[in-house]
């Protein structure tokens, strides 16, 4: 059995994120846990990084909740600018990410149905594995499907 040595959850900052943060903590056995959020490019400077500083924030605190449930001490939160995309994607190259861990696409914009969604993109694209959770997590995983 392979063992997980670094979780990359993508968040949006939704209650759909949440829900993936609370099953990467609970696939972690020890392993870093990076928190990333990705603010869209081309925001008005004080919008963007006013983005930035409540995103920082609000991740500083789910990296301290994140930090009493598991057993590493190696839980970070990254918010970087760009296209959400190539960004999830390089910084789980870059990270060495064993796992991505994302939450299920929101409800479909209009041109979210020819390109498809970032976590939709993410599964298609990215070289190394992705869970996307969809629901609330009721316990931990007693079989695993692939």
């Amino acid at each position: 059995m392979t063992t997980i040595k670094h979780i990359l959850v993508a968040t949006d900052l939704t209650d759909r994120s949440e829900r993936a943060l609370e099953r990467a903590l609970q696939v972690n056995d020890g392993g870093a846990l990076t928190l990333l959020h990705v603010v869209t490019p081309g925001l008005p400077a004080g919008l963007g990084s006013r983005q930035q500083g409540d995103a920082e924030a609000f991740l500083a605190n789910r990296v301290a909740e994140a930090s009493r449930k598991v057993r590493s001490h190696d839980v970070e939160a990254v918010v970087l600018t760009g296209d959400p995309l190539g960004t999830i994607i390089g910084q789980a190259v870059t990270r060495g990410a064993d796992l991505i861990v994302i939450g299920e696409p929101g409800t479909h914009r209009y041109a979210d149905m020819f390109v498809g969604t970032t976590a939709e993109r993410v599964i298609r694209f990215s070289d190394r594995p992705v869970l996307m959770v969809k629901q609330v997590s009721l316990g931990p995983y007693s079989r695993i499907l692939v």
